[in-house]
């Protein structure tokens, strides 16, 4: 889930802070973990919104650039 905020550029999320992100446990003995569905795309890169400014702690300007 990781790997997919950083394809489209999206900094507005938190799995630790449950921030932008559900989790869905499954009623199944083979899925011991729940699992991450990401929502609200708004600030990523990917939809560009003119409105999307990146978070101070990423240190950088755009939302369209990438923080590694």
């Amino acid at each position: 889930m990781a790997l997919f905020q950083y394809m489209i550029g999206n900094g507005d999320y938190s799995i630790a802070g449950r921030h932008n992100i559900k989790l869905i446990k499954l009623f199944d003995i083979k899925y011991l973990y729940p699992i991450p569905i990401p929502y609200d795309f708004d600030y990523s890169g990917l939809v560009n919104a003119y409105y999307a400014i990146p978070g101070e702690t990423l240190g950088i300007e755009k939302v369209t650039q990438r923080f590694l």
